[in-house]
């Protein structure tokens, strides 16, 4: 528990706190629905297929996480929810494996961006979100897809993800995990 006091006194992920995850209390269900079309929203996710909206470069980007976070954190694992049809299906895997001080480049992602979950310390330090919180089996890794809410299979537990918003005309993202 020592380490997680220090983690939480200075980490910091895209504004977000390092924070160890409690037992959720909402159910998971779909990421934020799509911005209105043409406008960012709340999400500051942008149509680009209405008429009037930024053009992109390509409807993909490469996504690159590093594990920037103090060594004695050690390795990181991610988990990702994606997106397969904008605003009607997305898809949950896990895991990466993100060795601490390295990068890696995790894959092709569909733009407006992703959802992204990381835990190191075996499981004592999590990046996360309470706000957005999804299944994922901490013990093995998954895969599968969605389309609305779902319950949660006998290996899973819900985790909280934090969205990673994507330019539009960057066709490489880095994510850095910091804190501790």
């Amino acid at each position: 528990m020592r380490p997680m006091r220090s983690l939480l006194a200075g980490a910091c992920l895209l504004g977000l706190p390092l924070i160890a995850l409690a037992q959720p209390t909402a159910q998971p269900g779909d990421p934020p629905p799509p911005a209105n079309p043409g406008e960012a929203g709340a999400s500051g996710f942008i149509n680009p297929n209405q008429p009037g909206s930024l053009m992109l470069s390509t409807p993909n980007f490469q996504l690159k996480i590093c594990n920037r976070a103090a060594a004695r954190l050690g390795d990181a694992y991610v988990s990702i929810i994606s997106i397969i049809e904008n605003g009607k299906r997305y898809r949950a895997q896990g895991w990466w494996k993100i060795p601490n001080a390295q990068c890696v480049d995790v894959g092709e992602f569909k733009r407006p961006g992703v959802f992204l979950h990381g835990y190191a310390c075996g499981g004592d330090c999590k990046w996360g979100n309470q706000k957005l919180v999804y299944c994922v089996n901490s013990k093995s890794g998954f895969d599968y897809s969605f389309d609305s809410g779902r319950d949660c299979g006998p290996d899973e537990g819900l985790a909280g993800f934090f969205p990673l918003e994507v330019d539009n005309l960057q066709p490489v993202v880095t994510q850095n995990l910091t804190g501790g």
